[in-house]
């Protein structure tokens, strides 16, 4: 048995389902990428009272997973999330506006006058000079990256725009929505 740098597991698996049957594991580190000795993984294995990192396993929840993984960490609350409705079956995705010049099109609110702002557009062909852009950002704990306005109606003039401008679809400004500048698994909570 290696460290669990190495991320080394040891299982014994059978050929035949066993209804019913609970699986043991033991996760063998306190903290991910630490580096224990030998010596006490083998006295975490064989402390018969040491319950803090023992999973007894329903082995028929892997069968809920897609994939089936052997996932003996997840909880009930992790595999009821997995199963429930997706979101793409009650939304619609988009790819957002896309300036092609953010040095033109974009501003931070306060860089402009304020009542230059729209900020209850008229769903109308005709948009107002500025108007609120969410942009993405930095993660916020409470509250969302409303830092930034777009020349919109700018957006629309071909002499303004380069080739890399994606417009989005005009049907889905103005409306709520969840969005992300990025990929990321930090700060999710």
């Amino acid at each position: 048995m290696f460290g669990s740098d190495f991320g080394t597991t040891s299982f014994v698996l059978s050929k035949n389902n066993i209804k019913g049957y609970n699986g043991i594991y033991r996760q063998l580190f306190d903290d991910v990428f630490s580096v224990d000795d030998i010596s006490l993984k083998e006295e975490w294995f064989f402390e018969n009272n040491k319950t803090k990192n023992l999973f007894l396993t329903n082995q028929n929840i892997f069968n809920q997973i897609p994939g089936k993984p052997i996932a003996y960490w997840a909880s009930k609350n992790m595999i009821d999330v997995i199963n429930c409705n997706k979101i793409k079956n009650f939304s619609i995705s988009k790819a957002g506006v896309v300036t092609g010049n953010d040095k033109y099109f974009v501003r931070f609110w306060f860089e402009i006058n304020y009542e230059d702002i729209i900020f209850h557009p008229n769903l109308s062909d005709s948009y107002g000079k500025y108007h609120i852009f969410n942009k993405g950002g930095f993660f916020r704990k409470y509250y969302g990256n409303n830092e930034y306005v777009i020349r919109l109606k700018d957006l629309y003039d071909d002499t303004k725009c380069n080739k890399s401008v994606r417009r989005g679809d005009k049907d889905y400004y103005f409306k709520k929505g969840i969005g992300w500048s990025q990929i990321s698994s930090k700060n999710t909570r």
